[in-house]
Formats: structure tokens, C-alpha cells, sequence
């Protein structure tokens, strides 16, 4: 179907009735100007609703268009502005509207054009309007200067120098909006290193609408140290970043709280070669006299992603590893890969330098194609793995956290710099035990100091450890204690060294909760099955399973007995070994018979409705699902646990000291004890589907 220009129907009635009414009318706002177009299975309608065709612009001016598909497609993808042939602006999300600094164009006549780009690559005719800048601009402006390296805030007495860094977000999008505040409201750093590219171009216009004025990452920009990326960059140059920016040397390097920073421009692989560039690195890291240093740029040396390696960089590496740089940032990739310590030929040392990834910063998420060994932890699923790495600066090296938009803690650690740790962590201070139930305990403190970084924190309850969590984490959930029952902790802090700060001390103690008419049981059989193999048995593992690829499932069984009044509620409460961002549904399952040492995936029993979800999980706790609507009372139940997605889950059996539990509350104040006939069990016409066993 070819574009047709035309304006809005509501304009095209307003001008019908004047001219059968044969007087003037109060004048109607000006129509919306479209243009429809469309590869015959649909057709997409692009009209501009602002400025008004013929307008003249001043200043900060708002440009929004509508695009609206009539017909199946798969969706409109972006949104592409023009001020006559010159590219400005791409809008990703809906409502697509921007503000466009006029003054930093040349005085005169344009036609304003906006075009929609469809996920299948169909491109929309261009919806167009005649405008007229007038902001006494006859020539182009040239670009601020004056950029300095920001040395960040100082932090309170004690604290260590907190960096964020990420890369890959600026776009004006959801996702990265939601990374910009985690940076602000959960890591708040001192310092902030955006590792590269503002969507699409890295036009001055994008990098004042996308990266932000004083919001989204341009809230933290008297605090920021750029990088130059690809997206930025054109014909050599990058004139968006350096109108934003003020026109930074495009690599240079600066000190603070005690570490060298050093900044280059890798937003291309020849740069790898650029002899300027190098022969100012070498120069750098010569004259540079300090032991901890951090190297950042966007596109990484190796990484697991689409865009692969980068072996033009392995010069540049090289140096590094030899001058004894200890942390390299990058972006590009989007998605969060930590790199084991590498020596100068990229093999695994643990003397080496540690490169991350960071591009998960709101502008989508690349899948990884391909395994490497040296590759020590990856995160590439939407929306998991969008986030930015937290830094804490000390004065030996660093603790590193990366946090993803739900602020879970997805990876952790510490990296030295200098002399052999020595040096051991502060008692933790501030501890505080809450009981959250009738069986578990909830241990809060403040994070301990140190000369790298607090490795792990170990919990002791009675004087016996009853767990660890990652140094960057500051809250232990205590499970599967006794009600009524009143426990003493302490909390201890460890480094990578194995530095040990000693208990906290004087013991905190709390009682966990007494809930009235609540019987806790346990499972008498429980296992999982596996649709990648078929025909095994799982029943004795101290493990249950739950996967979406390979088919896992898990069954729970429970007897249900000395309940003596009406049931209120019912919850199953579950262990997790390991995190989840998705988590697990739980669903009834009305065949009983099923055995623990016999069931497999190919004899399983179906499975009916969804009583609920367990949401995200936390490794190392219980997670609570409500079942009341299946608990009747006295009688046997059955639950199918049962995958969100294709990660893997590990869930803690009945085998281990962290069994799964039904608790059931009651109301005996009627004194109608319920029997195993008061109990309704699902028909076979409840369960959802046909089943049919994979083989």
C-alpha cells in the first residue's frame, strides 16, 4: 500500500459543517498530519500531534507523533525522527515524544519527518510537517569544552569509595529508567562510569533526552566519568557525547580516594592499534605511582556474547597485566560476564586482571553464544541479568556486587591490589534477630570494613555456625527452628585471605513465634522427575528439581492428621538452595498413590489448577505459598512443583535438615473437627489438559 498524506476525520467534519452552516467557526485546533502505509497485512499510521504543521520553533521544543497498526503484525519497534535528511532522534517506546533543543540547529525551513520501524523490517512512509527554526543560529555551534574528570564525592568516615559503573542503557526506555534508579536509590556511589552508547546515534538530542538533564543517568553527571561507545561514534568522531559532555580528551586518566583510573577510547577495534593512544597509555602507566588501578572502556577484550572477542586489544591487555592494573570495565555486550584473572596471554592467574562486562543497562538483553572456561560467572536473561556493579574502593582493593533491577545480589566478591592481605575485617556492629515466624528468624547487621573487602559473613546461632552469605549481603534468614523457642547469634566477618574479625559480641537473642492452633507437618515422600531421563528415580536425593528445559517437576506428599477444628489457612513453605528470579508455581495433584523410590516422568501423575506461586526465591531460605484452598482438613495431599522458566532450580528435599512443611492453622473455638471425608479431593475433569508422558 503506498503513503498518503492526509489530515485528521475530526478536521475533515469540522470543515463540512462550516461550509453547510455557510459562517465561520470558532478556529479548531490544528489536525494531527498523518501518513498510512503498510506491507497489505496491515497498515501503520504515523501522525505528528505536535508541533503543529508550519510552526516555528524556539528553544526547547516537544516533537510527538501516534503510530497506530490496523491488522495482525508483529509491532511497531522504534520510532525514527528527522529534521529534513539529518537524523535526530529514535523513540523505542510509546508515547513517542521528545524534546528537541532547536538552537543547536541553523536557523531556517526544514520538514519535520517521523517514520515507524516494524520488529519484521518493514519501515512506514514518513508522516511530515514544514516547520521554521528561528533561534539566531547562522552557523552550527561548535561543541562546549572545558570537560574535567569528576574525583566523585567523599564518603562519610569510614566508608570505602563506592564506583558504579554500566553501560549499554540510554535509550529511554523502561528497563533503563528502572537501572538509573537502582543506581540512585539502592547503590547511591560516589562515583559513576557510564562505559558507552546512547541510543541509537549518540545525537546530542539523544543524549539530552535519553541520557537525561539532571534525570535518568544524567542525575548522576557532576559525578560522571564517561567512555566513549560505537553508538556514539561517527566518521571518526562523536559529536553528541562531546556537545554533552563538553568535549572530553577521548582517553585520559585521574586519581582518587587512593586508585588511578584510566579511561580509553575502544568504541572500535582498530582503535586497538592507535598509536597515539598507546604511546599515551604506556606514558600513563609508567608515571603512574599507585598500586590500585581500574582501566574502562566499551568494548570488551573477550566476552561469551554475540559481538565475540576483540584480539586487537590483546597489546593493550598486555600492558595492563603488566603494569599491574586490577579491574577493566567494558560494555557493548549486553549482558553481566565476570572474567577469571587473567595473565598478559589471557590465561587464568590468579595475579591477573579481572574484566566485566557490564552493558545490562536497560537497552535489551543478548543472549551468549558461545562457553569459554575462563569465563567465572554470566547472567543473560531479561530481566535478570539488567543491573550495574557496585565498587566499594578500600585501600588494599576492592568488594564488587552486581545488582540487577530487583536489587538481588546476582554476583560477589573482592579484588586485591598490592601486598598480601594481612589485615582482618571490623566486628560486624548493629545486630539485630526478628522472628518472622514460628520458625524462622530474621539477622540483620552493618557491613564491616576493610583494607580489600569483606569476602563472607558467617552466622552462629548457640555458638554453632548456622550459615554464610556473601559479603555483599547484609540479612540471614535462620529456618526450620522450633516454635517457642528462644536463639542467641552472632555475626562474623571474613576477607578473601581467610582474615577472620571474630564473633560480634555481646549474643542477640530472639523468640521465634507461637501461632495459635498451627500444626507444622512433613512430607511423608517427596522426589522429583526428569524428562531427560525418563525412566529414573529421584525419591532418596537430598535435592528436589524443578526446570522448564529439561522437563524437571517435583512431587510433595502429605498426611494430614490431628486437625481438630476448621482450617483457616494452609501453607507450604519450601527450601531453596538457590536463587531465582522466577521462581516455581505449585499445583494439586489428585492421584496419591504415587510412590517416592518408584515415580518417574514417565509414570507421574498429572497435575490440576495452580494453587500459587513462590515468586522470586532466595538461596539459603523458605519461600511460602498459600494452599487454603486445597487444605480441607485431615487427609492426604499431594502438590506438583513446577517450572516459570527454563533455569534451573534446586530445592531442599525432606532428606535434609531444611525439609519442606505444610503448616495448617485452625479455628477450634467451633469444635467441628474435620474428618478425611470432610476433605474434597479434585476429579480427574479438574485437571487443565490432557497429559501425555514424553518418551
Amino acid at each position: 500500500m503506498h503513503g498518503s498524506a492526509r489530515v485528521s476525520p475530526i478536521a475533515a467534519i469540522i470543515l463540512i459543517v462550516a461550509s453547510v452552516i455557510g459562517g465561520p467557526l470558532a478556529t479548531p485546533a490544528a489536525a494531527a498530519v498523518c501518513e498510512t502505509s503498510g506491507p497489505g497485512a496491515y497498515t501503520v499510521e504515523v501522525c505528528f500531534t505536535s508541533p503543529t504543521s508550519g510552526s516555528t520553533l524556539v528553544s526547547d521544543e516537544t516533537v510527538t507523533v501516534t503510530a497506530i497498526v490496523t491488522g495482525p503484525s508483529t509491532g511497531i519497534a522504534k520510532v525514527r525522527f528527522y529534521l529534513g535528511s539529518e537524523y535526530v532522534l529514535t523513540d523505542y517506546e510509546s508515547p513517542y515524544s521528545f524534546t528537541m533543543p532547536t538552537d543547536t540547529f541553523v536557523d531556517g525551513n526544514y520538514t519535520l519527518e517521523a517514520e515507524a520501524a516494524m520488529r519484521d523490517g518493514f519501515v512506514s512512509s514518513r508522516a511530515t510537517i514544514p516547520v521554521t527554526l528561528a533561534n539566531g543560529v547562522t552557523t552550527p555551534p561548535p561543541a562546549p569544552t572545558g570537560f574535567t574528570p569528576s574525583t566523585g564525592t567523599t564518603p562519610a568516615p569510614g566508608e570505602p569509595f563506592v564506583v558504579s559503573a554500566t553501560g549499554d542503557g540510554a535509550s529511554g526506555e523502561t528497563n533503563a529508567d528502572n537501572v538509573a534508579s537502582l543506581i540512585e536509590n539502592t547503590i547511591n556511589p560516589n562515583l559513576f562510569l557510564y562505559l558507552g552508547d546512547v541510543y541509537e546515534e549518540g545525537t546530542y538530542t539523544e543524549f539530552m533526552n535519553w541520557y537525561g538533564q539532571g534525570v535518568r543517568f544524567g542525575a548522576f553527571a557532576s559525578i560522571t566519568n564517561p567512555t566513549i561507545g560505537n553508538h556514539e561514534r561517527s566518521n571518526n568522531a562523536w559529536p553528541g557525547y562531546d556537545f554533552y559532555w563538553g568535549t572530553p580528551d577521548p582517553w585520559f586518566s585521574y586519581d582518587t580516594n587512593g586508585w588511578h583510573f584510566i579511561n580509553l577510547n575502544l568504541s572500535k577495534s582498530s582503535e586497538g592499534s592507535n598509536s597515539a593512544q598507546l604511546a599515551w597509555l604506556a606514558n600513563d602507566l609508567a608515571t603512574n605511582n599507585l598500586e590500585c588501578q581500574v582501566a574502562f572502556f566499551h568494548l570488551p577484550v573477550l566476552s561469551v556474547g554475540p559481538q565475540g572477542d576483540n584480539p586487537e586489544f590483546n597489546q593493550i591487555w598486555q600492558m595492563f597485566v603488566d603494569a599491574g592494573v586490577d579491574i577493566v570495565l567494558t560494555g557493548h555486550e549486553h549482558s553481566y560476564q565476570r572474567w577469571s584473572a587473567l595473565d598478559r596471554n589471557l590465561n587464568a592467574d590468579p595475579d591477573g586482571t579481572t574484566q566485566f562486562v557490564l552493558g545490562g543497562g536497560g537497552h535489551g538483553i543478548q543472549g551468549f553464544t558461545r562457553t569459554d572456561p575462563r569465563l567465572a560467572v554470566g547472567f543473560d536473561t531479561t530481566p535478570a541479568a539488567l543491573g550495574a556493579l557496585k565498587l566499594e574502593l578500600n585501600a588494599a582493593g576492592a568488594s564488587y556486587s552486581y545488582v540487577n533491577t530487583s536489587t538481588t545480589v546476582l554476583d560477589s566478591g573482592t579484588i586485591g591490589c598490592g601486598s598480601p592481605d594481612t589485615v582482618a575485617p571490623s566486628v560486624p556492629t548493629n545486630i539485630a534477630a526478628v522472628a518472622a515466624s514460628q520458625s524462622q528468624i530474621d539477622v540483620s547487621w552493618s557491613a564491616s570494613t576493610d583494607n580489600v573487602g569483606v569476602d563472607a559473613y558467617s552466622i552462629y546461632r548457640d555458638g554453632a555456625l548456622a550459615g554464610t552469605v556473601s559479603g555483599a549481603t547484609l540479612t540471614f534468614a535462620d529456618t526450620g527452628l522450633q516454635p517457642s523457642t528462644t536463639y542467641a547469634y552472632t555475626v562474623e566477618a571474613v576477607d578473601a585471605a581467610g582474615n577472620a574479625s571474630g564473633q560480634s559480641s555481646p549474643p542477640v537473642s530472639e523468640t521465634t513465634a507461637s501461632p495459635p492452633n498451627a500444626i507444622t507437618f512433613n512430607p511423608v515422600a517427596d522426589s522429583y522427575v526428569d524428562g531427560g531421563t525418563a525412566g529414573s528415580n529421584f525419591g532418596s536425593s537430598a535435592i528436589m528439581r524443578v526446570d522448564g528445559s529439561p522437563i524437571r517437576r517435583s512431587y510433595l506428599r502429605f498426611d494430614v492428621a490431628g486437625v481438630s477444628g476448621a482450617v483457616t489457612s494452609a501453607t507450604l513453605r519450601v527450601y531453596s538452595n538457590s536463587s531465582h528470579s522466577a521462581g516455581y508455581e505449585v499445583q494439586q495433584v489428585t492421584d496419591n498413590s504415587w510412590g517416592e523410590l518408584s515415580i518417574t516422568y514417565s509414570n507421574a501423575p498429572p497435575f490440576g489448577p495452580v494453587l500459587g506461586a513462590s515468586g522470586p526465591t532466595t538461596g539459603g531460605s523458605y519461600t511460602d505459598i498459600d494452599v487454603s484452598s486445597y487444605i480441607g482438613g485431615n487427609g492426604t495431599y499431594s502438590f506438583a512443583l513446577t517450572a516459570l522458566n527454563n533455569t534451573n532450580m534446586s530445592l531442599a528435599s525432606r532428606e535434609t535438615v531444611n525439609p519442606p512443611e505444610l503448616i495448617v492453622a485452625q479455628d477450634t473455638s467451633g469444635n467441628n473437627p474435620p474428618t478425611a471425608g470432610d476433605v474434597t479431593m479434585s476429579t480427574d475433569e479438574d485437571v487443565q489438559g490432557a497429559w501425555t508422558p514424553s518418551v
